[in-house]
């Protein structure tokens, strides 16, 4: 898909010095494999969104985050990062 940034925007009517167009890509896990092929990290924060998603069905969406940093720590998937940052992501997603 590919989006015009002034389309997002409320300056629809003004010109613009610089319009910028970009291509999205949909990159939920399972979607657009050879995108996530490409780099492992986007394919294990792709993984790491869909631990949060799934575990929305039982919990908050504080208390899916929450597992889904456990889960991808103790599995090795954005260990370090999350090591780091994991206590932010709560809030971060409920933003």
């Amino acid at each position: 898909m590919t989006v015009l940034l002034c389309y997002l925007m409320s300056l629809k009517d003004e010109v613009l010095p610089l319009e910028l167009i970009v291509q999205v890509f949909n990159i939920n896990h399972g979607r657009n494999p050879e995108i996530l092929k490409r780099s492992k990290t986007l394919d294990a924060y792709s993984f790491f969104i869909k631990k949060v998603n799934d575990n929305k069905e039982q919990f908050s969406l504080e208390e899916s985050v929450k597992n889904a940093v456990k889960y991808c720590i103790e599995n090795n998937i954005l260990k370090e990062f999350l090591k780091k940052h994991g206590s932010e992501a709560p809030d971060h997603a409920l933003r």
